[in-house]
C-alpha cells in the first residue's frame, strides 16, 4: 500500500451538490467533511461537522429536494454532526469518481478553509496496485 498526502482545491462539482447547498446556507458553517460515499442504491452519503443553527438547518434539510434521509445531531455545545443521504447526480461527485476509477481510499476528514473549499494537508489517500 502506498500513501500520498494531498491538499485539495476542488471545483464546485467535486463532492456533491448538497455540499454547495451547505456552503450557501446562512445558518451553518461547514467545519469538516467526515465521510462521503457513493452507495449501491444510487445515493450519496455525507457526514459533516457543522456549527451554527443546527435545528434550523435540520428543518431546511427536511424540505430539500433530493435528500432521501438526514439527521442533525447536537454535539453537546460543540457543533453538530449532519448526516445527509441524497440522490446521486451526474454533475457532482468527481472526487468519488476519481477514487473509484483509481482504487483510491480518501482518508477523511476533509477540513474547510476560509474560502469554503475542502482542504486536508494531512489527508492520506492510499491506493492498491
Amino acid at each position: 500500500m502506498k500513501y500520498l498526502k494531498l491538499t485539495l482545491s476542488p471545483t464546485d462539482r467535486a463532492i456533491h451538490p448538497i455540499d454547495r447547498f451547505l456552503a450557501g446556507h446562512d445558518g451553518i458553517t461547514r467545519e469538516a467533511l467526515l465521510h462521503v460515499d457513493a452507495r449501491a442504491d444510487g445515493t450519496t452519503v455525507l457526514l459533516y461537522r457543522v456549527t451554527g443553527d443546527g435545528a434550523g438547518f435540520d428543518d431546511t434539510l427536511e424540505e430539500r429536494a433530493g435528500v432521501v434521509d438526514h439527521d442533525v445531531v447536537d454535539l453537546a455545545g460543540n457543533g453538530y454532526h449532519a448526516f445527509v443521504q441524497a440522490d446521486a447526480v451526474d454533475d457532482g461527485g468527481v472526487l468519488l469518481e476519481i477514487a473509484r476509477d483509481n482504487a483510491l481510499i480518501v482518508d477523511t476528514p476533509l477540513e474547510f478553509a476560509d474560502e469554503g473549499l475542502p482542504t486536508s494537508p494531512a489527508a492520506r489517500t492510499c491506493c492498491r496496485r
